[in-house]
């Protein structure tokens, strides 16, 4: 679903844009586009999941030492 929602919208540009650049630069605008998506999707769902972990909560004492 995610990378739909990337891919989708840089086939549609490149797809419905005139040529006002070349297609050489038009490839790696899309390669780049493409590049950030992918690195977006495979790292966000981790950083939603950290971000929903509880803190630690350290005690307000400290443990006794073991002899």
């Amino acid at each position: 679903g995610v990378l739909f929602a990337v891919f989708a919208p840089i086939w549609l540009i490149a797809l419905w844009t005139p040529r006002l650049i070349s297609p050489a630069l038009e490839l790696h605008l899309v390669l780049l586009l493409a590049t950030a998506g992918f690195l977006i999707a495979i790292t966000l769902p981790q950083a939603i999941l950290l971000w929903t972990e509880p803190d630690f909560v350290l005690d307000a004492e400290p443990a006794a030492p073991v002899p």
